[in-house]
């Protein structure tokens, strides 16, 4: 995850502590890890991994998708796939895309949308 993507977690972490009152001890017990941990999450140098993000969500009472950002105030975030397929790094069930699977990927797709737009015009 690029440094500003931990960022941004860190910093919906530190709001919603913050917002419910609660120390980066109080919400490093809860998950299991220190208030160093926490603080290191906050500031962007590390990045809590998948299992924190849910302890995490639950100790804060939000979702995990609002947490990585795919959810502002209940409601999901839409994303044009055609800017997803372009990014850097680019996930499926955990596992990182090659370049080679993205653009076969991207190629399925563009067969898909095709055939919408066909069965749509008749």
């Amino acid at each position: 995850m690029k440094n500003s993507g931990r960022k941004d977690i860190g910093e919906r972490i530190r709001l919603i502590r913050i917002k419910k009152g609660m120390t980066q001890e109080e919400i490093g017990k809860l998950i299991g890890r220190s208030a160093a941990v926490i603080s290191s999450y906050e500031t962007g140098k590390r990045c809590p991994p998948t299992k924190q993000v849910d302890d995490l969500s639950k100790a804060l009472g939000v979702s995990v998708d609002y947490l990585l950002g795919r959810e502002v105030e209940g409601k999901k975030v839409s994303y044009d796939i055609g800017n997803v397929l372009e990014a850097e790094t680019l996930l499926y069930d955990g596992r990182v895309l090659t370049p080679r699977q993205k653009e076969f990927l991207k190629q399925q797709l563009e067969f898909i949308f095709d055939q919408i737009q066909q069965a749509s015009s008749q």
